[in-house]
């Protein structure tokens, strides 16, 4: 029986990193002297598209976005990023069932670190930051066709309308994790193909979808 792929982002979606991230863009943006207030809502909206083109399109000169976004990297590794709520069981039980990768605009090399360090990176199979790559479009497709996953069997689990736009440029279902970033309401707005509250949503969708293979006869 075909597994399942299910790319993840990161940022949000495994670990508890929206308030910091916010924060850390901010500040940033007041060191390199540009007096745009880019917080709360305003910063929120950002996310409505990938947030790297979101911050150029806006003004931001791409040699301060590689700034602001070494600078994320390099606060990432230091704080004490936590996985978010309920995401270590949620990993575990999908791994027996799912194929898993990774996809984010943050580094590749940060994402390997962090879980690392929190015993989950085994679970999954591609990591792909965005030092690899800009958008996440060109990245969804490259890592189906890497592990032969048919689109069908196929999921994106983001948790910004951003997220949800990219999943369906690329032709992936969208699933919409209302425990990062944009709440239920909003992700809605992005028409994905499911919206799930908590981790254990997650699961029950990949339990209901993708049974367990039988035992073969002996």
């Amino acid at each position: 029986m075909e597994r399942v792929l299910l790319i993840f982002d990161y940022d949000g979606v495994l670990v508890d990193t929206t308030e910091f991230l916010e924060d850390e863009i901010h500040h940033k943006l007041d060191e390199l002297g540009y007096d745009i207030p880019w917080s709360g809502d305003e910063m929120r909206n950002l996310f409505d598209e990938n947030i790297i083109v979101a911050l150029i399109e806006r003004g931001l000169k791409p040699k301060d976005m590689c700034e602001i976004w070494e600078h994320i990297q390099k606060a990432s590794k230091t704080s004490d990023v936590s996985l978010c709520t309920g995401v270590r069981p949620m990993l575990d039980k999908l791994a027996e069932r799912c194929d898993m990768a990774i996809i984010s605009s943050n580094s590749t090399e940060t994402i390997r670190d962090v879980l690392a360090k929190h015993g989950v990176l085994q679970h999954f199979f591609a990591i792909s930051g965005g030092d690899e790559e800009m958008g996440k479009v060109g990245r969804m497709r490259k890592c189906m066709s890497s592990c032969g996953a048919k689109v069908q069997k196929t999921f994106y689990v983001g948790d910004t309308v951003g997220d949800i736009k990219e999943a369906h440029e690329a032709g992936v279902a969208a699933v919409g994790a209302a425990w990062g970033l944009h709440p239920a309401e909003r992700l809605a707005s992005a028409q994905p193909e499911m919206i799930v509250n908590d981790p254990q949503e997650l699961v029950d969708f990949v339990e209901a979808f993708s049974p367990p293979p039988q035992p073969k006869d002996r």
